[in-house]
Formats: structure tokens, sequence, C-alpha cells
């Protein structure tokens, strides 16, 4: 039966002389990577069964894997985020052992302990070199994936930019961008004809008089890409109002190194590959080069304003711009910064860079899951609405913000449930002994109370899982609940983090900086929106799903082939 299947002889020789003829025709540096490739994959097939023998912390428990090319990855991407290393923590506790690509072992965990270990040494667990290259192509060498003694010196000079009583300066520019946010959903809930051009077209269940099917996570996106323009650099991107052409190749960036390609794989791995054209390459040059280009434009502009203003001297209590940029370069000039410390002006570009990404995407999606929540929960989002329209103002104050307790609750537990960076991986420094807080029991029936690493070493450290764990946050704790921060006892026991015991902020000396920012610009803009409409589930009901591609971000079932999105109805109040 299977010779039928067989192609001619004939055939089979065109095949093979074709397939040489590609070869010979191909450039000599395609035919040495294709080489260097299968070498290297031979070369790990036969380490396979050495390394399985010799893994130092072979006994912790955890899954098999069925395919050697992406290891557990596969699994763990086709199903929503956290779902499957919940079903391994599950079955063999919070830390566990699970496959990397071509057969390499990784730790995976969700322990408190080791993940506080991970955060207050920092030093000894950083980003792996095939993450730090790609994020360093789409960046540049900026604060995000800098280490050491690089990273010490990028955030002494940053850190007086997020200081509280700076942020207090920027709130202006976030509710600026939260009003014309408001007038352009106002515009499309006004147009009977409006139609997302990005998203599916409504369906008939859909057309509902006084609201209209909109891509809230595309309106979040263009807004806070807006706000840190302005805040960040005294620059309007001008996303809300036509779009920009630069804001729309990073996104481009985004979404193509968000795909899991064979090829993309082997860049990834092999450093020599990437002289091989590819798209994911072509746009994360093009991503850097623009976004640096408009961080050496806005720099050379800051430095010229105050070198006019003050020629003499940049002391500490020179008055210069508020936003993010001109606070970096006050501190960066200021005289008390000894010259080995001073970011050059491509540093300085390369945090406008990454300001962007981690100012816009993370903050764009912690919106999104939040508009997503309270409009599954209308009677939370009629309760906080209820307390937004106690201030008798409509541009509050940090302070004024801060004095809600049910706005603080909502954004707690939205920020619990769906961090926007559910995970993080981390390569080893060093040998180390890993804490445990909850031991594991072994592939030997053992129970470990540690694991050994060495240098090396890469292990994934599990935020939502943390953030969802009941022995911390309740036997609901999967459950959106904003009431559960007033139960007393909870939560039940500390966990890693810099804010609010989750550890959506990370923590440690490489937490987010910005996340005072990030939670300023979270409660203006929900100010804004929640007093002007009320945000509804479709009545098709389409079933929203989460996938993690490095940022958390939404997907609806069945049109995957849209992109991410998140539609809900939007229904204008009456004033």
């Amino acid at each position: 039966m299977s010779d039928s299947f067989a192609p001619p002889a004939a055939l089979r020789t065109l095949q093979m002389d074709s397939l040489l003829g590609a070869l010979t025709d191909a450039p000599r540096w395609a035919i040495y990577s294709i080489a260097a490739a299968v070498a290297l994959t031979a070369i790990l097939l036969y380490r396979y069964p050495y390394r399985e023998r010799t893994l130092h912390y072979r006994n912790l428990p955890g899954p098999a894997s069925s395919n050697f090319l992406f290891g557990d990855f596969p699994k763990v991407q086709s199903h929503p985020t956290g779902r499957v290393m919940q079903a391994w923590f599950n079955e063999y506790g919070p830390t566990v052992r699970a496959k990397l690509l071509l057969g390499d072992n990784l730790i995976v965990t969700a322990d408190t302990t080791a993940m506080g270990f991970i955060m207050q040494h920092a030093d000894h667990f950083i980003k792996p070199p095939a993450q730090t290259r790609m994020i360093t192509r789409l960046l540049g060498h900026g604060l995000l994936n800098v280490n050491f003694d690089t990273h010490r010196r990028q955030r002494r000079v940053l850190n007086p930019a997020f200081h509280p009583d700076a942020i207090r300066e920027m709130v202006p520019h976030m509710f600026t961008k939260a009003y014309e946010l408001r007038d352009k959903l106002m515009e499309a809930c006004a147009d009977p004809d409006y139609a997302d051009p990005e998203t599916a077209a409504p369906r008939p269940e859909d057309v509902v008089a006084g609201a209209r099917k909109v891509n809230m996570n595309k309106y979040l996106i263009n807004t806070t890409f807006d706000v840190i323009g302005l805040a960040g650099f005294d620059y309007d991107f001008g996303c809300l109002r036509e779009g920009n052409h630069i804001v729309t190749t990073f996104r481009n960036a985004m979404s193509e190194l968000q795909r899991l390609t064979l090829f993309g794989v082997l860049q990834q791995m092999i450093p020599a590959l990437d002289i091989i054209p590819s798209k994911r390459n072509k746009l994360a040059d093009l991503a850097r080069m623009g976004t640096s280009g408009v961080g050496r434009e806005c720099i050379a502009r800051k430095r010229r304003e105050m070198e006019s203003l003050h020629k003499d001297d940049l002391s500490k209590g020179t008055f210069v711009g508020k936003d993010l940029l001109s606070l970096m370069l006050k501190a960066n000039m200021a005289k008390d910064l000894l010259p080995r410390d001073r970011l050059d002006d491509t540093e300085m570009a390369y945090q406008v860079s990454t300001f962007i990404l981690a100012g816009s995407e993370t903050t764009s999606n912690s919106l999104t899951w939040t508009l997503y929540r309270l409009a599954m929960h209308l009677d939370v989002q009629q309760r906080l609405r209820e307390e937004l329209d106690t201030l008798p103002t409509d541009e509050p104050s940090p302070e004024q913000l801060n004095t809600l307790p049910y706005l603080e609750n909502v954004i707690h537990e939205s920020l619990r449930l769906d961090p926007p960076v559910p995970e993080s991986m981390r390569m080893c420094t060093e040998d180390v002994m890993l804490p445990l807080h909850t031991p594991v029991k072994g592939r030997d029936g053992t129970m470990i109370d540690s694991v050994p690493m060495k240098k090396g070493d890469m292990i994934i450290t599990g935020y939502m899982q943390v953030n969802h764990n009941k022995d911390i946050w309740g036997p609901d704790a999967d459950r959106f609940n904003p009431d559960r921060f007033d139960r007393p006892g909870i939560p039940a026991r500390k966990a890693p983090g810099t804010w609010g015991n989750i550890t959506s902020f990370n923590g440690g000396n490489r937490n987010c900086i910005g996340y005072r920012f990030a939670l300023a610009e979270i409660k203006a803009i929900l100010f804004v929106l929640l007093r002007h409409f009320q945000f509804e589930m479709l009545p098709s009901s389409p079933t929203i799903t989460a996938k993690n591609f490095i940022i958390m971000l939404p997907w609806v079932v069945g049109e995957e082939n849209v992109g991410s999105q998140m539609p809900l109805m939007v229904r204008p109040l009456e004033q």
C-alpha cells in the first residue's frame, strides 16, 4: 500500500537534482549556515543521552516532552496563558523540570521563596543570550536588557525621572490623551456606519442600538503610545489622530517577533544565522532605528533648551522640563555625576526605545484586560463608576485618585489576575543552590527542598501562578473579586514583588522602574472612560483567550488571522 504513494524513480531523481541545483545556486553564506545548523542539530542529538544522565537536577519531577525540536513550547503556546504550567504545578508541585528547544532542560517554578531569591540576586539570574539579542535588535542596549554594572549605571541616571513628585507633573498629559480617546470613541459610537477595518465585521446580533463593537485593544495602544510620547519625551506621536508610521513599524515588529517559527528559533539560538535576511530582523531593525531616531531628535532639542537656560551650571536644583527625558538629561548632566557614570547619546536614545515598549505595550495591555473584567462584571463596573463620580473635578490629582479605595482594589485585582508579563526566563550566571518554600517529591520519591543550579542553567518563573496561588489569595484566587483585599487575612502570606504582594511588576533591583507611572496612567484613563461609557461583552459571546507573546495578549478564538484584539460593546452614557 505504501508503494502507491512513493514517487516514480525518475521523479525522485528529478527532485534530488533540483535540490542539488538549488544548493549549488544558493549564496555561499546560505550553504554554510544550513550546514552549520545541520551539524549543530547532529551534535545535540548525539549529546542528548549524555546530558540526561549527567543533569544535576534530573531528580526534579516534570512532564515528558514529545517534541525534541521545540520542547514543551508548542504545548504551552497552544493553550491559554498559564494553563499548562498550572497543570504541571498541580500534578508535581510548584517547581518542575521541563524541556526547552533541541532537548535542553530547564526549571519552571512558581515557588515564592525561589522567586524571591532570583529577584534579590539579579546578577546571578540574567536574561538568556538569545532573548537579549532579540530585545537588543528591537530596542538597543536600554535598561530592559543590560546587566551588572551597566544596568546599575543606567538605573542611577533614570531613577529621578520616576520619583513620585516627577510623575505627579506628568499626569496632565495622561488626562489630555484620555479625553482625546473619549472623543474618538464618541465619534465611533455616533457613526452608524462605523466598522473597524482591523477586526472582523460585527455579527448581526452585535449590531445594537446606542452601542458599537470596538476593538479597545487598538485604541488603548494608540492612547498609551501618545501618553509616553508626551509625558516621556515631550513628543506627540499623534496615534489617536491619524496614526504614526514609526509606531506602526514598531507594532509590526512586535507582531513578527511573537511568531514561533523554526527559522526564527534557529536565528535566536545561532548568532551566525543573523546574517541571513529575514522579515523579523528587518522589521526589528526598522523599529529600533525609528524609535531611537525619535530619541536622538528629542535629546538634541532638549539639550539645546537646557543649555540655553543654564549655561553656567546644571545642578540638581535646576528647573528643566517635566517629562521623563528632560529629567534623565538633568540627572545625566549633573556635576556630581562622575564622567564614567554618564550615559552617552546612543544609550539615552535607546532608553526612549525601551520606554516606548515598557511604557505603552504593558500599560495598554493592563487597561485592556481591566475593561474586559469590568465588562464581564457590570455590577463591579457600576460600583466603580459611582465612586469615580464622587470626585468634583474632571482632572483629579494623583492624591485625589489615591483616595478611592474601590478604584485601587479593581486595578490591584486586574493586575493580580492578568499580569501583562505572565512569566520570565532567566539564565544562571554562577553555581547556586536555589531554596524552595514548598518541597517537591523527586522522581526517586525523596523530598527536594532546594535545587542545585549551575552556570548556564535556564529557569522560568511563573508570575501568573504566584498571583493565582490559593494559599495566598484564598480559594477563589482564579476569580475576579476586588473585594478580596478587604478580607481579613488576605493575603495569607507574603509573595515576592515590588507592589501589592503581587509579582506583576517584578521585584528586587530589576523591578519595573515605571510602575508608579503605569498605575497613575491606568487610574487617569479609567477615570475618564468609565464616567463616559459603559463597556459590555458582545451579544455574540466570542471566546476571548490569552496568549503569551512576551506580553499576555487577548485573542478571539476563530479569528486568529485578525491578530490580537479585544472587541467590546462601547455604550456612551447620558451626561
